[in-house]
């Protein structure tokens, strides 16, 4: 109790000292004497009479200041505290041997070889067929999953102790397609769609991304949609995730408890995220170019 009290104490310093060397460069450095653009009118027309301060209400500058600090700890302190975060967890006495070693050996692995030790972990549990491919060297390492296995491998991620993935921070489809004949000779992917999965730990603290690859058409017949199993009943927030990957990049999502429309209207065609996807000249009578 007396270590948190102390962090947010230091906190509190840290913050105070952030919002007061701000007034104090601008109470010495700031121009005193009129000149020319002090005296020339504000942008909101009100006239330039008396100190700034009283121009702009003290809220605004709080506010502003406030964001100042909010960027400074996100930039300078988070990651910091994210890895003290993590070599805290060692420090509990009702800590097991052999969780202790889960955890360091966590802390000293590369994501890379996490990553790998997932794959094998999965190729295991499920073979080569489920687990069809990885890229351990991309700068957000990722594994791709057979549409097929999808559920069953997010419900082995999600429950397996080794991993508890008890979070789905994003979902997402992706067209990899280059409509331009001149630029699709260099274009370094056949065409298709993928579904993205980004996963994190509650628990364990780690992350993995998962990728399914899909035909832009199903059974190469532009204008059918092709499909995906929902993962909506392992994550619940992939609801809203996969709805919107259905309106904008036109993945449609097997076993999805209410698959519609999110963001554009129920009568909208085509999918605006699509490579070739273009604009309609109008809408119910409202010009679109």
């Amino acid at each position: 109790m007396a270590n948190l009290l102390n962090h947010f104490l230091l906190f509190i310093l840290a913050g105070t000292g952030m919002l007061l060397v701000p007034l104090l460069i601008g109470r010495f450095l700031r121009p005193r004497l009129p000149n020319e653009e002090k005296d020339a009118i504000y942008e909101c027309g009100e006239p330039t009479i008396g100190s700034s301060y009283i121009q702009f209400d003290l809220r605004f500058y709080t506010v502003a200041l406030l964001f100042i600090i909010f960027d400074v700890e996100i930039a300078f302190f988070f990651p910091w505290a994210l890895v003290y975060g993590n070599a805290m967890q060692l420090a509990d006495n009702g800590l097991s041997n052999a969780a202790r070693e889960v955890i360091s050996e966590r802390l000293l692995t590369a994501p890379q070889e996490a990553v790998s030790d997932i794959q094998q972990a999965l190729k295991e549990e499920f073979g080569n067929e489920a687990i069809s491919g990885a890229n351990l060297e991309a700068i957000d390492p990722w594994i791709e999953v057979a549409p097929g296995s999808i559920v069953a491998v997010s419900t082995f991620l999600r429950d397996d102790e080794r991993f508890l993935f008890d979070h789905l921070n994003n979902l997402c489809g992706s067209d990899y397609l280059q409509p331009d004949p001149k630029k699709a000779k260099s274009f370094e992917h056949e065409p298709h769609v993928e579904v993205v999965y980004h996963l994190s730990s509650f628990t364990h603290k780690h992350r993995i991304t998962l990728k399914v690859k899909l035909p832009r058409w199903a059974d190469d017949v532009e204008g059918q949609l092709p499909a995906c199993p929902s993962v909506a009943s392992v994550w619940a927030a992939a609801d809203w995730h996969e709805r919107e990957a259905y309106d904008l990049v036109g993945i449609r999502f097997t076993g999805h408890p209410n698959l519609r429309r999110i963001l554009c209207p129920e009568d909208w065609e085509g999918h605006p995220l699509r490579k070739d996807y273009e604009f309609p000249l109008e809408y119910h009578g409202i010009r679109g170019k």
